[in-house]
């Protein structure tokens, strides 16, 4: 069960800076954020939490928005299992290292610098993801 959670968030456009706030409710099956800011009120269902803050993330990015929230650094992920487990509501903050890495609060707030678009996030979850792989053999030769 999702319990109803409002918070303030910030959201940013260049140097525009806007308290904005973010309701989530639902339960294990159907997550509803609600999001009241610069673009208006908007609403988003998800399977998890997670689901629909990429939702929301992709409806503000094509004014220009950026959402500062954990979920939304350059270096969150979850996992299918981290999702299961936590409903979305967990993200893994990955580093250059192997993990394990360390886990934060989907929609905690974050630093402004260090979250990215949807676009951004995927190239530098992957990267490092690519990075810890061990070799391939016909790397070797």
């Amino acid at each position: 069960m999702v319990s109803n959670q409002a918070r303030e968030v910030l959201v940013t456009r260049g140097t525009d800076r806007h308290v904005c706030r973010l309701d989530v409710s639902g339960t294990r099956d159907e997550v509803i954020l609600e999001f009241d800011g610069p673009a208006g009120y908007l609403e988003f269902p998800g399977y998890d939490v997670l689901d629909a803050l990429v939702k929301l993330r992709a409806s503000l990015e094509k004014d220009g928005w950026l959402l500062a929230v954990q979920g939304a650094r350059l270096n969150a992920h979850a996992s299918r299992m981290m999702r299961d487990m936590a409903d979305g509501k967990r993200v893994y903050l990955m580093t250059g290292n192997r993990g394990p890495y360390p886990a934060a609060d989907t929609l905690a707030p974050a630093d402004p610098d260090q979250v990215g678009t949807l676009e951004e996030q995927a190239r530098h979850v992957r990267a490092i993801l690519d990075a810890s792989l061990p070799p391939s053999r016909d790397d070797e030769s």
